[in-house]
């Protein structure tokens, strides 16, 4: 359908969206107790906090995100399935993910870390899937950080 000047078609949530929405990786945690109580700079567990902060007029849900963690290449990929409220012009917190890492993962992890000259930080793909009151819209960000 060709959107023209005369008729008024109301904005679709992605519209909205684009210019309200920012996500961002407060803390990637990789930490690891070994068997003898040691600390090891890569864990079995892995834990990615996120907030998201809602400027737009409209409250939204998040009600899934697929996320793909890339260190130098695919590592890891984890669905989070809870809903959280976005409450309009507001900014919410505590969105967490815990993902237990595979030995392979690990090694990846640390080989990707120790690699002598290398600069590279990792990276977090997410889809993200939003109810609000206009519709159902979906939202691609990437984040990028430093070295661990």
């Amino acid at each position: 359908m060709m959107r023209n000047s005369t008729s008024h078609m109301p904005p679709s949530p992605a519209d909205h969206f684009g210019a309200a929405y920012r996500a961002s990786s407060s803390e990637f945690s990789t930490n690891l107790m070994t068997s003898k109580g040691e600390s090891s700079s890569v864990c079995g567990t892995t834990h990615l906090f996120f907030q998201i902060t809602n400027l737009s007029p409209i409250d939204l849900v998040l009600d899934r995100a697929l996320v793909d963690v890339w260190f130098g290449q695919p590592t890891f990929s984890v669905a989070l399935l809870h809903r959280y409220s976005v409450p309009a012009g507001e900014i919410t917190h505590g969105i967490h993910i815990r993902y237990m890492l595979a030995d392979n993962q690990k090694a990846q992890i640390q080989a990707f870390d120790a690699a002598p000259g290398s600069k590279a930080g990792f990276h977090i793909y997410i889809s993200a899937y939003f109810e609000s009151k206009l519709g159902r819209f979906l939202v691609y960000r990437s984040i990028e950080r430093d070295r661990l």
